[in-house]
């Protein structure tokens, strides 16, 4: 997949499995093929108590692993198809959000047990990144302009591989404070959801603006289409 300038590419298998044989060890099966597989993190390296993805197979349950026979393998693998080892770690790949309780985004969230979100609160060492659901590789340096090419290979039944460009938008939010101040702000486009199954893309544009004492009356949202070919254009 590709969206402007960021990459992630990843190698999908069959169902394969370590099982163990008393003159063998522990050995890695054969793929079984298959036309194609799912993207759940369910498929990719994880498992309980793996807080990174802890509903992933491939992680090893140090307390009872010896009397298992068969143990599956992850499903999605890194770009370079390299076979997961076993007993190892593997990196945990997949384009899905990340559930706030796994890491990385966990981690962002500050310290356990401090002020709970709903307050507003946030507490020691919480970081903004923790409202970030995306994987890490597939967070942008900045913000997304409009524009960009996206490229899907090979991630829909029926087309190898289908793109089409981001809209290229100037968008903008207004809010009327109940005290009559009227403020404005532009908003960026920093969030992408592609759902290749229903062929549907949901683009986020966000802004920030004060609250003052009072509340808002009324917010308005403005947008039009930009043209590419002005100079300073995104």
């Amino acid at each position: 997949m590709r969206v402007g300038a960021m990459r992630k590419y990843v190698t999908v298998t069959g169902p394969r499995a370590w099982v163990h044989t008393p003159l063998l060890g522990w050995s890695l099966t054969q793929t079984v093929p298959t036309r194609s597989v799912d993207l759940p993190y369910e498929f990719a390296f994880g498992g309980e108590g793996f807080e990174a993805n802890p509903v992933g197979i491939g992680v090893l349950d140090t307390q009872s692993f010896a009397a298992q026979r068969m143990i599956p393998a992850p499903r999605i693998l890194t770009a370079d198809g390299r076979a997961p080892r076993f007993g190892e770690p593997y990196p945990v790949e997949g384009f899905g959000a990340l559930a706030r309780t796994w890491n990385p985004r966990k981690a962002f969230g500050g310290t356990p047990g401090a002020a709970p979100l709903d307050l507003m609160q946030w507490p020691d060492g919480f970081d903004m990144r923790f409202f970030c659901a995306a994987p890490p590789d597939l967070v942008g340096d900045g913000f997304l302009r409009g524009h960009e090419e996206a490229r899907l290979l090979a991630l829909h039944p029926a087309h190898a591989e289908f793109a089409f460009r981001l809209p290229s938008l100037l968008v903008a939010v207004g809010a009327v404070h109940a005290s009559g101040f009227r403020h404005g702000s532009p908003a960026r486009l920093d969030t992408i959801v592609i759902d290749a199954d229903v062929m549907r893309v949901e683009l986020t544009w966000r802004a920030t603006m004060p609250v003052y004492k009072g509340g808002i009356e009324s917010l308005h949202v403005a947008m039009r289409p930009l043209d590419n070919n002005v100079a300073g254009a995104p």
